[in-house]
């Protein structure tokens, strides 16, 4: 159950992903177009700075796969001390594409001496990307998510909010259940593993 929801929580994630490798494929067509013409013109300076333009756009697109396969990639737990700001930092600079598409403005309320905290890196990052993506399915278009992080005594708390329309007083109870969603391609398995 967990590695279903994982693996759905990454296929979520995915569409901005593919979302942003589109726009990488858009540019990179029109500047071979524009390498095409410049050759009927023997205009080879042109042609070099169009072939840099490619160039930076590969490099651009293998960036964004690594980033992909970093985050869908399970991992042994390994314990190190995080930065709960960075991580959240982390994600959101993933999730970036999809929250841009959505129209999705993220407003941060990090505390800046946050102390570090001993966990796993990755499996945290899981936990709060289950949670950003319950949020952005929430809001589905055109809204905010509030991210805010603080001190407590021998703990770090985050909250994370939107203006989503919220959870109905009924469901309140159940949502980390195993298996119940609300959602019609939802797993109900994101929150119960968080």
């Amino acid at each position: 159950l967990r590695r279903t929801s994982y693996l759905a929580s990454s296929m979520e994630m995915s569409y901005g992903f593919f979302q942003e490798i589109k726009d990488i494929m858009a540019n990179m067509d029109v500047a071979a177009t524009w390498v095409q013409d410049l050759g009927r013109k023997k205009d080879f300076d042109g042609i070099e700075e169009s072939v840099d333009q490619i160039k930076s756009e590969v490099s651009r697109c293998r960036k964004s796969i690594d980033k992909f396969l970093h985050f869908i990639r399970p991992g042994e737990p390994i314990i190190t001390e995080v930065d709960i700001n960075n991580t959240m930092d982390d994600l959101l600079g993933f999730l970036s594409s999809e929250l841009h598409f959505k129209g999705i403005q993220i407003k941060l309320d990090y505390q800046d001496d946050l102390p570090l905290i001993r966990s796993d890196h990755s499996k945290l990052r899981q936990v709060f990307q289950n949670v950003v993506l319950n949020a952005i399915a929430a809001i589905e278009k055109d809204g905010k998510i509030t991210i805010s992080t603080r001190a407590g005594d021998k703990t770090v708390i985050v909250t994370v909010t939107d203006d989503g329309p919220g959870i109905s007083e009924g469901n309140m109870g159940k949502i980390f259940d195993p298996l119940f969603t609300t959602r019609e391609d939802g797993t109900g398995l994101g929150l119960s593993i968080c």
